[in-house]
């Protein structure tokens, strides 16, 4: 076998996750398919708990699997037992619940009562935001993950990337976000996320799940791929990054971020890594005139 000069890979041959094959052997490996499907028009939706507004599009839609926010522990402790009847009666698949604000308290202010005393939850994931402590554990079916950063910080880093051939193949052509589904703020406002101004309908409007596939601009970013966002299409993360930044449409039909992120891919470097440097620091011009290498300074990455 020939001699392996990237001391990452080193490591990687060392712990058995890369294995060193002949060209024969590689010809045993059927090619990877990239299609990517779903049986449901609306895979997901996400919606800022008002249980009107819950009970109407549970009612109204097929779809089975709801990120369900909360604005703080108080809101969620006060409705969980009325919204985990909900759920069983209404044979939802996939429940995530997000807490906003656990006002900075410890683990041990959480009252784990009512998920101790029901092994068959419905939930099966709670995230609990402004957390004074971060620690992920599991009580019988459902994930805790208490996180010490607010909900609304849009930085991401490397450990929320997914990494699985279903994600993969969806974000050949989609972006992955956004791509089919719906986001319903606690005014019962329909839009592309919950942090855009941009309202494509008002729920109370909407009187069958037609209606809203038939939305206009319901599937606006669903087929933005990173592949198309400036920035992000140089970006090695891309097929496994789940980013919600607005996607901005210039007069030539060119895409980019609303926001920049706090990942430069020029110079492989979060913006908590030491010698991070954002676009502008290296030259490049990323925004609604276009996008810009022309003064690029090439960054010592070593």
């Amino acid at each position: 076998s020939e001699l392996i000069y990237f001391p990452e890979l080193q490591r990687l041959l060392e712990n058995n996750f890369l294995h060193l094959i002949s060209n024969d052997e590689l010809s045993l490996f059927p090619e990877l398919s990239l299609y990517w499907d779903h049986p449901h028009e609306i895979n997901n939706i996400v919606i800022e708990f008002n249980l009107e507004n819950l009970e109407y599009i549970i009612r109204l839609s097929t779809c089975k699997s709801y990120c369900i926010i909360f604005e703080d522990y108080v809101q969620f402790t006060t409705n969980i037992k009325r919204l985990h009847d909900l759920i069983v009666s209404q044979k939802l698949l996939t429940i995530e619940v997000v807490i906003r604000d656990f006002k900075n308290k410890e683990i041990a202010n959480f009252d784990f009562k009512f998920f101790n005393e029901n092994s068959k939850l419905a939930f099966h994931r709670v995230f609990i935001f402004n957390s004074a402590e971060h620690s992920i554990f599991r009580i019988h079916e459902t994930l805790f993950v208490f996180l010490n950063y607010s909900q609304i910080d849009e930085d991401k880093d490397i450990y929320q990337h997914i990494v699985n051939i279903k994600l993969f193949t969806e974000a050949q052509n989609h972006n992955t976000f956004y791509n089919r589904k719906l986001f319903i703020d606690k005014d019962g406002k329909i839009k592309h996320t919950l942090h855009s101004d941009e309202v494509l309908v008002n729920l109370a409007d909407v009187k069958s799940f037609r209606d809203l596939l038939n939305l206009k601009d319901l599937s606006k970013y669903w087929y933005i791929s990173k592949d198309q966002v400036d920035v992000c299409m140089d970006c090695e993360f891309r097929y496994m990054c789940i980013d919600s930044a607005i996607i901005n449409k210039r007069a030539d039909n060119t895409y980019y971020r609303s926001i920049e992120c706090n990942y430069n891919p020029y110079i492989s470097k979060w913006d908590t890594e030491e010698g991070y440097m954002n676009l502008t620091q290296i030259g490049i011009k990323c925004n609604s005139v276009g996008f810009n290498t022309d003064d690029f300074i090439f960054a010592n990455n070593s």
